[in-house]
């Protein structure tokens, strides 16, 4: 048996702090859980693909397929996506975008080092995504946990949004020099 080393972590949420411990586990320990966790989300994948139909109020087309990934395997899936906050608000096309504001403000430097380093702190805090242009569905994670299916049943709703009402054909519709593209993004997180 590996022991494991266990680190202090500081997550802060708005003004909110939650202090809790991450355990560093061996990579074949790692391996184990991720398997285990897979096998899980294909246990469970029906029952929660129906229970979103439910909830919703709409037939899925096709079912859906979930996968899951550890960390790196996760950020580089989510780079590939082109959005590396998972997020699909097109800030660049956006002319009252963040980056370029701190910019003009003397805030930051530049308004590319300003969005590489947001994209860096998107990336490690996303736990999940569905990709309409794909329709892939992805949770991080190497095992099993409430959040993990939370998250997995949130992404399910977004794949169910796409077959029912074609996201990529209402964000391909949006403006993005007022706040339509933005209310559209709330509507579907907010769903």
């Amino acid at each position: 048996m590996v022991a494991a080393a266990t680190a202090l972590v500081l997550i802060v949420v708005g003004s909110a702090v939650y202090v809790g411990t991450h355990a560093a586990q061996s990579s074949a320990a790692q391996a184990q859980n991720l398997t285990a966790a897979r096998a899980k989300i294909e246990a469970e994948l029906l029952i929660l693909t129906a229970f979103v139909a439910r909830d919703r109020g709409l037939p899925w087309k096709t079912q859906p397929k979930a996968e899951v990934l550890a960390d790196a395997d996760f950020v580089r899936a989510l780079e590939s996506t082109g959005n590396s906050s998972g997020d699909t608000y097109d800030y660049k096309a956006d002319p009252d975008d963040t980056a370029t504001t701190f910019a003009a403000l003397g805030l930051v430097a530049n308004p590319d080092a300003f969005d590489q380093a947001q994209n860096a702190a998107d990336a490690s805090n996303v736990i999940g995504f569905y990709d309409d242009q794909t329709t892939r569905l992805v949770v991080r994670g190497s095992r099993w946990t409430p959040s993990m299916e939370y998250t997995l049943v949130h992404e399910l709703t977004h794949a169910l949004q796409d077959q029912t009402f074609d996201l990529g054909k209402l964000r391909g519709a949006a403006r993005y020099d007022d706040e339509s593209a933005l209310a559209l993004q709330s509507v579907i997180e907010g769903d």
